[in-house]
């Protein structure tokens, strides 16, 4: 949560350009080249995904050798092109980073990613797409205030619930037999 927290913030601080992701050893599954009933093409990436404004990074990672993600021999190298927008920002990382020199855009976990178009460059199939940040997402300020105001409410509500329970004529008749006259 904490980290997540970070990239909402400072992806607020993002300027909205082109991002790059580099892919090798990897196949795209056909949801995102085959529109759905909705006609969309694309999914949701689960986890924090880490794309770079640099091109030429995203680049060398896809066509790197070794390593891979386990899209067979015949796999082509894939760079996904993702469009940022006025809400849908990545969080630039480069000052955080141990790699600054990746210039590393995070987005935090799912992210729509939206196929629209695709083309091959050098042996390398680019996939153009637009991206949906998770706009439901809570900060950590915003999750414990909402905590909190749970927890307030639950109060509340039993304190009205006690506040009616002892305001009830066996409550009355009880104080009476105990002799405090009714003044709790």
């Amino acid at each position: 949560h904490a980290v997540s927290s970070c990239v909402l913030k400072l992806s607020k601080l993002t300027k909205a350009t082109k991002v790059y992701r580099g892919l090798k050893g990897a196949s795209l599954p056909p949801n995102f080249f085959t529109p759905d009933a909705h006609g969309v093409c694309g999914g949701v990436e689960l986890g924090l995904t880490s794309t770079s404004w640099a091109k030429c990074e995203a680049l060398a990672y896809a066509t790197s050798v070794g390593g891979g993600g386990g899209g067979g021999e015949f796999a082509c190298p894939i760079l996904l092109e993702l469009e940022q927008g006025m809400v849908s920002r990545g969080a630039e990382m480069a000052e955080l980073s141990q790699y600054p020199h990746e210039s590393e855009v995070l987005f935090s976990p799912l992210l729509g990613v939206e196929a629209y178009a695709s083309r091959v460059e050098g042996g390398v199939l680019v996939v153009q797409m637009r991206c949906t940040v998770n706009v439901t997402a809570l900060t950590l300020e915003q999750q414990l205030s909402k905590r909190r105001n749970l927890v307030q409410q639950m109060c509340d509500n039993i304190r009205l619930e006690l506040k009616a329970d002892l305001h009830t004529p066996q409550w009355a008749a009880l104080q009476l037999l105990h002799g405090d006259g009714g003044r709790t």
